[in-house]
């Protein structure tokens, strides 16, 4: 079986998801390289948190040096998105009704009724 992968527009619509996913992912990860927990992250979120530490200068180096790896940390989550769709596209589907074929003009020509 020729295995299935997704067409064009599908592949850019998951990659325009997959960045997405990779800077919320890091944005929420950069706190937890930094020693926060969930309830800290819970109450004082900023979704712009990751590209302030990548942009402005005013950050401390060691805050902002885990800004790479929660972004890195981010990819490899976001990789989560087209594997899944690789392999539901892949999976094998089971008949609800069995094989059924209908004859077309021509089968019911070629039988002798």
């Amino acid at each position: 079986m020729a295995r299935k992968y997704p067409d064009k527009p599908q592949s850019i619509f998951i990659a325009i998801v997959m960045l997405g996913i990779t800077y919320y992912a890091g944005s929420v990860i950069v706190y937890f390289l930094n020693g926060y927990d969930f309830l800290y992250i819970y109450k004082h979120y900023q979704s712009d948190l990751l590209w302030q530490l990548i942009s402005e200068s005013r950050i401390k180096a060691s805050i902002r040096v885990t800004a790479i790896p929660a972004l890195l940390i981010g990819f490899v989550a976001s990789f989560i998105l087209p594997v899944a769709v690789i392999y539901l596209l892949n999976q094998e589907k089971m008949s609800l009704h069995g094989d059924a074929k209908f004859a077309s003009d021509n089968d019911l020509k070629n039988q002798n009724y």
